[in-house]
């Protein structure tokens, strides 16, 4: 706690002493006050909120709203803006909520009725049931608490002291004589009504007597709330006890001492004992070993399956002994089942398994109600072990069902526990009252997974405290990664299925659930109110869904709404996609910058930042070169695009043309640097590069791999374009400088020019015009019929694939060709340039002797170098040409290329 704080607790203490008309001199005094500040002061701390506790928040405030989506809509909206403190706040309010007297003493009836009880004089003693005070008083009072909505809702203790209670008071005779005997009624009343099955909810909660249930709300981040430790202290509460030896000493005659109708008669009450789960006198629980699979009962807090079975005590006459071993699986299975319902009390076991607990208590209680009947028959001397043996058989069946479930359930959890009922199902298809009371218990353990997949498919929302359902989440996934991460799994991997998927939805079905909440979810990111567009969830929510174990999977009403709903949000996100996005626009764009479509931006841009690119990889200014590049987009065709805003560029020092993963005999782009090369050697044209920023939900198709995509393509055509304007610009200077005594050396140097140049721009117009254009004429088509975003994705991706590979950059054996091809004309166009400049330096002598001399050893030198180049490249290009051949059979494009490139068979045929 900090000072200031202290110093405020200190203040606020030593108010409330003068306040008591305590000397704040006094020594004891003041030890009294620092001990209160003290105290104090640590139960100031941080209040923290738990996803368990976020959950119960919002389903308090959900009940007691008015209009209860009207909130949903309002908390997202705010969770959207991200609100500080949300989750806190609202924790606070449902406190209030929960706790009647307090939300009553904040509202503003509470408010009039302090003051009311201030001007009668009403004291706290008043309030009970020994309420005292004049008629005009209990007037005034029920006046104001009758007048008053109470807010939240209205105290019971108003309700009692000034409803029907002093109604009842004023009609005998007027406060302070109502009868003990009337109280007792009152209040038994009320714990009948409480107590009630058949009762509902509301009644339940306003029958209670005292302050309700308060919802715990754990400190620790992802803790589960346990309970108390005197829960699992204490055996004889939970039934843990049976056959573990703390039983009593039984010091009773043996059966053999008592005649046949005397053992009957004592067998009888143990029997109903044991049917409870408790040790008779003769009939006691003994826990087995694990491999006796007989009977088996589940210790509540071990993960073990303790062993147990009742067994009868020797001397029992023998049909009674035949009659009462029938009956001892009975008990054993009761016994199973009562365990098993004891362990399910801990939150960690999930929803389902408490939703199946709980319909095995009410089922058990039809148990204990055959018990009190028996005991009824036993007490008026009309039961034998006979009438009891045929009373309890046609129960047999459905607790040896139960504590098989049980005894086989204890380990699952979620849609585990699902799948086993569908298969005790199908083992018991041939008796119908198992199948039915196997329908009971599916229904009643499914009802809150089925909730959950409800508010997964028609609001795309995850409610999984406990990690049991369909779908399973990851926040620590952003949208934000599709643009920062190359590997970034945000749409595939945010949410995706859980390993255990339940039968009666199918693998499927389960598929489509994923996708429609996923779909709900993208537009939630987007725009909530979205949301509000799409038919609310129908009143019966998904509908019946068959439990029988011959029932198709993945049929019926209920596959057929997550159907609708499915097309309705796959519609919708990819309306927001194309509008919002404005998906198509921005397509438009990465065509026209990366992939070159209007290719005038970048010749301005080559003219106006060539003496920037020209420098060394690492002294180039990023800043620089998007101005220029801003520039030249603003003042070429590509002004009209209202996205060019969003084009970025930068250095690449990684070489992304290098970043390619061989593996076996394909490549797949690979985020890791693979390229040897120097970085202190490298210029701007080896590593200037093209970026994009796409926004939401756009980045859903244009992501950072989809990017990288685009990048490479862009690079290799942007090489090829800088490699043939150099080869220009040398021969444009060469034929400058050109005299009648190099004829014959610039005759060679013009054919080796052409022959590059030719080599160049066919390669240039087959990926622009033979890949590029066909590829993206089909992608629109494509796009064009698309009903998904998840179908755009992949025609936009199988659109880059196909565009890569068909551009050989998949290949490695071509790349690696056309890499040596590329090296051979730069390096001949930096060779031109050195002997121009060289050309140059020589006329610029004052002599014409010096200078005849000088140009006849460069002429010599620069015969030399075409001549070595020409070789090479030709070497280079026949070569090249073969594994074209080669690889045509895999590729059919690659035929159109060959043709291009040597279209009257000089380099196939030898004639180099």
């Amino acid at each position: 706690m900090s000072s200031a704080s202290e110093d405020r607790v200190r203040a606020s203490v030593d108010a409330l002493t003068a306040a008591l008309g305590l000397d704040v001199r006094h020594r004891l005094t003041q030890t009294l006050a620092s001990a209160s500040t003290t105290m104090l002061g640590k139960m100031i701390s941080r209040y923290d909120v738990t996803k368990v506790a976020v959950t119960q928040t919002r389903r308090v405030l959900s009940e007691r709203a008015d209009d209860a989506e009207a909130f949903g809509r309002a908390y997202d909206a705010l969770k959207t803006l991200r609100v500080e403190e949300l989750d806190r706040y609202l924790a606070v309010v449902a406190k209030i909520a929960m706790d009647e007297e307090l939300a009553f003493a904040v509202s503003e009836a509470g408010g009039r009725v302090a003051a009311a009880e201030g001007a009668a004089g009403v004291t706290s003693t008043a309030r009970g049931l020994d309420y005292d005070g004049d008629a005009n008083a209990n007037a005034t009072m029920t006046t104001i608490s009758s007048s008053s909505p109470g807010g939240l809702g209205t105290p019971d203790r108003y309700v009692r002291v000034f409803g029907d209670d002093g109604d009842e008071r004023r009609r005998g005779g007027g406060p302070g004589t109502a009868s003990p005997s009337s109280s007792t009624k009152s209040l038994a009343g009320a714990f009948e009504a409480k107590m009630r099955v058949d009762a509902p909810e509301s009644v339940r909660k306003r029958a209670s007597v005292g302050k309700p249930e308060r919802t715990l709300v754990t400190t620790q981040e992802n803790a589960l709330a346990r309970l108390p430790e005197w829960n699992y202290e204490r055996p004889f509460l939970t039934g843990a006890h049976l056959g573990g030896g703390a039983e009593q000493d039984r010091n009773v005659k043996s059966l053999s001492e008592y005649s046949t109708a005397e053992q009957e008669l004592l067998i009888l009450d143990d029997l109903l004992y044991a049917m409870m789960g408790i040790d008779g006198r003769y009939i006691s629980a003994w826990r087995g070993t694990d491999e006796d699979a007989d009977y088996a009962v589940v210790t509540v807090r071990d993960s073990r399956l303790a062993r147990v079975k009742f067994e009868v005590e020797l001397g029992l006459e023998a049909s009674l002994s035949a009659l009462t071993k029938n009956m001892m699986p009975l008990c054993s299975d009761a016994a199973t089942i009562r365990a098993f319902i004891e362990s399910r009390q801990e939150f960690k076991h999930g929803y389902v398994s408490h939703a199946l607990a709980a319909d095995m208590r009410e089922l058990l209680n039809d148990w204990h109600t055959l018990i009190v009947q028996l005991e009824h028959q036993r007490n008026v001397g009309a039961l034998s072990l006979q009438s009891a043996w045929f009373y309890c058989q046609p129960a047999a069946s459905a607790l040896r069902l139960m504590a098989n479930v049980a005894s086989r359930a204890y380990h699952l959890k979620g849609a585990s526990v699902l799948n086993l009922l569908h298969r005790e199902g199908g083992d018991h298809a041939g008796d119908n009252a198992v199948s039915v009371l196997v329908q009971r218990l599916s229904k009643a353990a499914a009802a809150p997974y089925i909730r959950a997949v409800e508010l997964w498919v028609y609001d795309g929302q995850v409610d999984d405290p406990y990690d049991e359902f369909l779908i399973v989440e990851q926040n620590s996934m952003k949208k934000e990664s599709l643009m920062d991460d190359y590997n970034a799994v945000f749409w595939s991997k945010r949410y995706s299925l859980r390993g255990d998927i339940p039968h009666f939805i199918g693998d499927q079905l389960a598929q489509k659930i994923l996708t429609t909440g996923k779909y709900l979810n993208a537009m939630r990111e987007t725009d909530v109110a979205s949301l509000a567009t799409l038919p609310p969830r129908p009143n019966d929510g998904l509908g019946k869904i068959p439990f029988d174990a011959n029932a198709l999977i993945g049929t019926g009403k209920y596959a057929d709404r997550i159907g609708e709903r499915f097309e309705l949000a796959a519609n919708a996100l990819l309306r927001q996609v194309w509008d919002r996005g404005e998906l198509r626009t921005r397509l438009a764009s990465m065509k026209m910058y990366f992939l070159i479509s209007q290719g005038d931006y970048l010749v301005h841009f080559l003219d106006t930042a060539k003496s920037e690119l020209a420098k060394d990889a690492n002294t180039i200014r990023a800043s620089k070169l998007q101005s220029l590049l801003d520039m030249a987009v603003k003042s070429a065709s590509t002004a009209i695009d209202k996205h060019g805003d969003d084009l970025r560029c930068s250095v690449d020092v990684n070489q992304l043309l290098g970043l390619v993963g061989v593996s076996g005999d394909e490549t797949i782009v690979s985020p890791m640097k693979v390229d040897d090369r120097d970085e202190a050697s490298t210029s701007g044209y080896d590593t200037f590069m093209l970026d994009y920023v796409a926004p939401w939900p756009t980045s859903l198709v244009l992501s950072r791999r989809a990017l990288t995509k685009y990048q490479i393509v862009f690079r290799h055509v942007f090489h090829f374009k800088c490699i043939e304007r150099s080869v220009c610009s040398t021969w444009q200077t060469l034929h400058h400088i050109r005299d009648r005594s190099m004829t014959a050396m610039f005759a060679k140097l013009h054919k080796l020019t052409q022959r590059m140049i030719n080599f160049l721009q066919n390669y240039l117009y087959y990926v622009t015009c033979e890949v590029i254009e066909p590829n993206w004429h089909a992608m629109s088509a494509d796009l064009d019929t698309a009903r998904t975003v998840d179908e755009i994705i992949g025609i936009h991706d199988a659109f880059l694939d196909k565009c890569m590979k068909q551009s050989m950059l998949f290949w490695p054996k071509i790349l690696k060709r056309l890499d040596r091809l590329k090296a051979t004309c730069l390096r001949f166009a930096r060779d031109g340039e050195r002997f121009a400049d060289a050309a140059r330096r020589a006329k610029a002598e004052v002599t014409d002797a010096v200078t005849a001399t000088k140009l006849g050893v460069l002429e010599e030198e620069m015969t030399a170098v075409v001549s070595d180049t020409q070789s090479q490249f030709d070497h280079l290009l026949e070569d090249f040409l073969n594994v074209l051949n080669d690889s045509g059979h895999l590729e059919p494009n690659l035929a159109s290329l060959c043709s291009r490139l040597d279209f009257n068979g000089f380099y196939v045929h030898g004639g180099a």
